[in-house]
């Protein structure tokens, strides 16, 4: 994660921010609450000895380790206290390190060398398309019924070219699998995400790119994020 402030002013402003918004929120009786929260909360960065299972999903033990995953972890706290205050709809979403389309090209060079997956697996290799982070927001404003709810938001794959399996007994041997993994599946589960809102996410780095790292031939427009719908 990139620091610019002190651990005391990034813990002061995101808790002072969120607590803020939620009162104005519960004040002028706004029915619906969605914000972004973060898969910091689980560990990040992941070690082994430190991870119950794989994929982690939403009921995965939270272990925080710095001040940012810290007040993420309290304002999912503070939902609950507002949900069961006003019984707004409020729901927090987990996302993963976050890419705009343009920024795919860049993966091959600074992720795929060997040192480089051994250090994105602070957090299982999960990224998730900016396209596909709008249109869940979208989804848990839409729902109805959710009371105070929380979700991983992920692109369906890992950032990699292996297989997730492989990812794991490499970097993560002796991490139990919760479920079975398929393919280049996200280590970051997204089950409840899809079953509960209907989260599908339409946006990978392999439609961009080749394993190897070349880029496909594509339109010029869906590489632009002002030109692409969610």
């Amino acid at each position: 994660m990139d620091v610019r402030n002190t651990p005391q002013a990034i813990f002061e402003n995101n808790m002072l921010v969120n607590f803020n918004i939620l009162e104005a929120c519960k004040d002028i009786k706004i029915p619906k609450l969605v914000w972004a929260s973060s898969e910091t909360v689980l560990g990040y960065p992941f070690v082994p000895e430190e991870l119950t299972y794989l994929p982690v999903d939403e009921e995965h033990p939270m272990l925080m380790k710095s001040s940012y995953a810290m007040a993420k972890a309290l304002t999912e706290q503070l939902c609950g206290m507002f949900h069961r205050l006003t019984n707004a709809q409020i729901v927090s979403l987990r996302f993963a390190n976050m890419y705009e389309p343009d920024e795919y090209e860049k993966i091959p060079i600074m992720h795929w060398n060997e040192q480089q997956k051994d250090i994105q697996k602070k957090n299982a290799w999960a990224y998730c398309d900016a396209r596909d982070a709008a249109n869940a927001c979208l989804l848990a404003i839409e729902k109805n019924g959710l009371g105070n709810e929380l979700f991983h938001i992920t692109a369906p794959d890992t950032i990699m070219p292996d297989l997730s399996e492989d990812l794991v007994k490499k970097y993560f041997p002796n991490v139990p699998l919760k479920k079975e993994v398929k393919g280049y599946e996200t280590l970051m589960s997204i089950d409840k995400a899809r079953r509960v809102l209907g989260y599908e996410p339409r946006y990978s780095w392999r439609s961009i790119l080749n394993s190897d790292g070349t880029t496909k031939a594509l339109p010029e427009d869906q590489l632009a994020l002002s030109h692409t719908d969610i």
